[in-house]
């Protein structure tokens, strides 16, 4: 057992040796690393106050982190510059290309008190050969002049093609059609002045004026000095004075008849037929011209149809003579007069008579085998003592028509129109 025990120390002896051995080298280990770590924490220290001594500037070049996030902000808020920037060209470009705002320039010119400048072949299309648009366009200046100038969606308004009114002091008075043009350097396309028109509002500017012309056919006219246009014939025909006659007219009594309207203005117009000038006369904006008559034919025709006057007039007082051989035969006048009863007076108690007024004029022809005068007359009447009566003038106007028969190589009184 003693044996044993002293072998057991001896083994214990050993292990202790062996943990002392282990043990003084950790610790060794332990004090290098130790001195290294201290070492290493001098040495950078010294690097640190190396750098601090050699080159200050160089710490205030450092990138920081504080540094490094300004730098950034800055960055950042220049992109946002940037992208704002862009933003609002966009929202300012999307904002023109907006049709409301192409009337702008539209506005402006119509505030100027002159729309002379937008004016096109299509703003006023009523205003016709006749009449200078320019003239339009001055009357139209004048009734804006000094007015508020607003507008409104017209109701054909679309978004493909935009429609508006424009208003004088709230009266509507013009149109104006918008098309789409290019903006150099834009995304979006703009809307500028298409069409102004004018045709509907032409009745605040001017009293519409309407005429009729009837003349020889074949007769060159002029309108303003403007030969007519041969839409503006409506008809050739026999002259509606003388439908009553057309029994004794040839086909070479017809006139040519013109219809023009909306003149500004009441016009100037002019008619020649082989070279002469014919007379108008006017009544309510009709012209009626007839064929031309000599002063040759006036004087002998005066001396004809003065002994038919009186005749005419006698026969009123029962002292007609033989008025029925100036009267065409078998016509309606022929049958009316030689129907007609005219003792009005007593021949018995008419002391004397004579006609105190005579009239023979107004002579017309209508082809080289017709023609109308118009005669006019006053006769007086002075009875015998002890006969009243109240009214002792007679009085008569008419239009006379004469035809010219060729059988008889006469002029016959044919129409009597009384007036």
């Amino acid at each position: 057992m003693g044996s044993h025990t002293e072998n057991l120390f001896e083994v214990f002896g050993e292990v202790e040796a062996e943990l002392n051995k282990e043990k003084s080298e950790a610790e060794e280990t332990f004090n290098v690393t130790k001195k290294s770590e201290k070492q290493t924490k001098e040495k950078q220290k010294k690097i640190k106050e190396y750098k601090k001594t050699k080159n200050p500037e160089e710490k205030k070049k450092g990138f920081t982190f504080g540094r490094g996030l300004l730098v950034y902000a800055a960055v950042g808020l220049v992109l946002v510059v940037i992208i704002l920037f862009v933003f609002w060209d966009f929202i300012g470009d999307y904002e023109k290309s907006m049709p409301v705002y192409g009337m702008d320039s539209v506005i402006s010119v119509f505030e100027t008190g002159d729309v002379s400048s937008i004016v096109t072949e299509e703003t006023v299309t009523k205003i016709g050969a006749y009449e200078d648009e320019s003239d339009f366009i001055e009357k139209y200046n004048e009734y804006i002049s000094g007015k508020e100038i607003t507008f409104l969606k017209s109701p054909e308004f679309t978004d493909k093609n935009p429609v508006y009114i424009v208003y004088a002091d709230g009266e509507a008075c013009a149109e104006a059609y918008l098309k789409k043009y290019e903006i150099s350097g834009s995304n979006f396309k703009n809307w500028t002045l298409k069409t102004l028109s004018l045709d509907n509002y032409t009745s605040l500017i001017y009293d519409s004026v309407n005429v009729t012309i009837s003349v020889p056919a074949g007769a060159v006219v002029t309108v303003n000095g403007v030969e007519i246009l041969s839409d503006d014939l409506q008809s050739t025909a026999l002259p509606e004075s003388l439908s009553v006659l057309s029994d004794y007219l040839s086909d070479d009594v017809l006139l040519d008849n013109y219809e023009i309207s909306d003149l500004m203005e009441t016009p100037e117009i002019t008619a020649t037929l082989d070279g002469t000038d014919l007379t108008f006369s006017v009544s309510d904006n009709s012209y009626i011209a007839g064929w031309p008559v000599s002063e040759t034919f006036v004087a002998e025709m005066t001396e004809y149809v003065t002994p038919i006057a009186k005749q005419n007039a006698y026969a009123f007082i029962n002292k007609a003579g033989r008025i029925l051989s100036y009267v065409m035969p078998d016509s309606e006048l022929y049958e009316s007069l030689q129907l007609t009863t005219t003792y009005w007076y007593p021949a018995t108690s008419i002391e004397s008579y004579n006609l105190t007024e005579l009239t023979i004029d107004n002579f017309k022809m209508y082809g080289e085998k017709c023609f109308s005068c118009d005669i006019k007359y006053n006769l007086y009447v002075d009875f015998i003592s002890g006969y009243y009566v109240a009214d002792t003038t007679e009085e008569g106007e008419f239009t006379w028509y004469f035809v010219y028969s060729e059988t008889d190589s006469k002029w016959y009184l044919t129409v009597q129109v009384y007036k």
